[in-house]
């Protein structure tokens, strides 16, 4: 017992410790000269990480595999950008619009997908990024650009000044990526949070204790949707726009790669993982366009290999040594 109970709050101490390791090194990147191309991709790797983020509250705190993830952050990243571009690029207008519209999609999505579990689950959420995808396609040009994409998204502003690409636009992604995953560390550490772990451990001894499974998942899907809704807001400004491919299924794969990387059930791990998976990615196709895949795999065995609890796992594990050999006390 004595163990058991130490052992709860020396693992907090390591998560907040290893959060501020990962807080401080991104604050820190455009310091380190890491050039132009460098600060995009990590700033695209920060976009796609509140994706990994949304996921890992579905799969990681709720214990629903979803295999279609890609639909909220293409419909995130279309909403934001159709206003930024046919009304007003103000970032906070644009956030609403992306939330407003991922939350009624997903909130309607969500009364289908959550009344099933599992396997079921996971192929409910495959249809419906299907249907999406299929749906935006359909739409006239004029709103979504057709199989295209949509192009053509200005920079983002706020309260009127446009936000320089690079540094500032950097930052800002940054500070609403951290503030995101805070956020949700707070609310997963609540009774609401405590409730959907509660629902992912046993799903009938919940239901026995009186926590209301159907409507705790209802929540935490669309919650999860609209996470993932504002990396595609961010990734569609990075980027001017955003091809209709993100939409396609076989994007939600990468992603769950993404949250298995980093740890399930962290939520900054799968932060990390997807940083890492953007990274090496983009590397990996300059280097061998045709044999970047097979490298990707084996990265993704030895990780997995000599780190089985995914990147927050090894952060915890090395916080705690420090920890322990400064003399700490749990």
């Amino acid at each position: 017992m004595g163990a058991a109970t130490r052992r709860g709050p020396l693992r907090a101490r390591s998560r907040a410790i290893a959060i501020m390791i990962i807080c401080a090194a991104l604050l820190a990147a455009p310091l380190y000269g890491v050039g132009d191309f460098g600060l995009f991709l990590l700033t695209k790797a920060l976009a796609i990480s509140l994706w990994a983020v949304g996921l890992d509250l579905l799969v990681g705190y709720t214990g629903l595999l979803s295999f279609g993830h890609s639909a909220w952050l293409g419909l995130g990243a279309y909403a934001a950008g159709y206003i930024a571009r046919g009304y007003t690029p103000d970032i906070f207008i644009a956030s609403l619009a992306a939330v407003a519209v991922v939350a009624i999609v997903a909130g309607a999505a969500g009364f289908v997908a959550t009344r099933v579990s599992g396997v079921a689950f996971a192929i409910v959420s495959l249809a419906i990024a299907a249907c999406l995808y299929l749906a935006v396609a359909q739409l006239p040009i004029e709103f979504t650009g057709g199989r295209t994409g949509l192009f053509g998204v200005p920079a983002p502003s706020v309260l009127g000044r446009t936000v320089a690409y690079g540094n500032e636009f950097y930052l800002m992604t940054c500070a609403l990526t951290i503030s995101v995953v805070l956020a949700l560390r707070y609310i997963v550490s609540t009774p609401f949070g405590l409730a959907l772990q509660a629902i992912r451990d046993n799903e009938t001894r919940a239901k026995f204790i009186g926590i209301n499974v159907g409507s705790l998942r209802w929540v935490a899907f669309v919650m999860s949707a609209v996470v993932s809704g504002l990396g595609g807001m961010l990734l569609c400004f990075l980027q001017g726009g955003m091809p209709i491919l993100e939409f396609q299924w076989s994007r939600s794969a990468d992603v769950l790669i993404m949250v298995i990387l980093g740890g399930l059930g962290t939520l900054y791990g799968p932060a990390a993982g997807a940083i890492f998976f953007t990274v090496v990615s983009t590397y990996l196709i300059s280097w061998s366009p045709g044999w970047w895949q097979i490298y990707l795999g084996l990265i993704f065995l030895v990780v997995l290999l000599v780190l089985p609890g995914g990147f927050a796992g090894g952060l915890e594990r090395l916080a705690r040594l420090v920890w322990r050999e400064s003399g700490g006390k749990s």
